[in-house]
């Protein structure tokens, strides 16, 4: 909203990150997503830039480029949105020392991803019920891209974020449901417990047994996520 090309924005770039997923389209708004996009809408409003970009695992590249997943799990996502973070401090109209970056469930691993291993690229983070380590997540949504631990360790290390809690920088926040019957909030409590040990500093909101979508207090989510932008970004 009166958006002045002559002025520097902050930016709040959106992401998900899975192979075969698709956050950016030639259409208004989504069914699935029609809370988010009104909300990126409302912070658009409230003078941010939103940014959001497949990376090159995502749907509409065909199954050759579905398959670089295969073995390290958000590899090619951290590295790409790095390179959309180098795009956005290009732009005239962005201030290079105020990117954001926020995701739920994968896009909330890939959150916590460019906050640790893709940092030091955005200055503020907002992750949602992410998953952290593969190792303790279904089997039938690994083993398909990552193979069995015993086959893949390396891969198995490098995506578990617990591994590089040290290379945090920046503001965090952790956001999950008790009740999560997708992403256990165990996750979340694990890497809250290694971002502690590693003396890292960070925000963390816990939602009493809401369950992977947080339905039952989605104003408060999503006003706690827009405060927060606010308040550090």
């Amino acid at each position: 909203t009166n958006f002045d090309p002559e002025k520097k924005y902050p930016v709040i770039a959106y992401g998900y990150g899975n192979a075969g997923s698709q956050m950016v389209v030639n259409r208004w708004g989504s069914s699935r997503g029609a809370q988010r996009d009104m909300w990126h809408r409302y912070m658009a409003q409230q003078g941010y830039v939103i940014f959001s970009m497949d990376n090159r695992t995502t749907a509409g590249r065909g199954k050759k480029a579905k398959n670089m997943i295969y073995g390290h799990y958000a590899k090619w996502a951290v590295l790409d949105q790095v390179n959309g973070a180098k795009y956005l401090k290009t732009l005239p109209f962005v201030d290079s020392k105020r990117l954001g970056f926020w995701g739920w469930s994968g896009g909330g691993y890939l959150t916590a991803a460019m906050m640790t291993k893709g940092a030091p690229h955005y200055k503020t983070g907002v992750s949602v019920a992410p998953v952290i380590d593969l190792t303790r997540y279904q089997a039938v949504g690994v083993e398909r891209w990552m193979d069995f631990y015993e086959d893949n360790p390396e891969g198995y290390y490098q995506t578990n974020l617990i591994n590089f809690v040290d290379l945090l920088q920046g503001d965090l926040l952790l956001i999950h449901g008790t009740g999560d019957e997708n992403v256990k909030f165990a996750f979340t409590l694990q890497f809250a417990d290694a971002l502690i040990k590693a003396g890292k500093q960070f925000d963390m909101m816990v939602y009493p047994n809401e369950h992977h979508g947080i339905e039952g207090a989605r104003l408060h989510v999503y006003t706690k996520i827009a405060n927060y932008f606010k308040e550090k970004l």
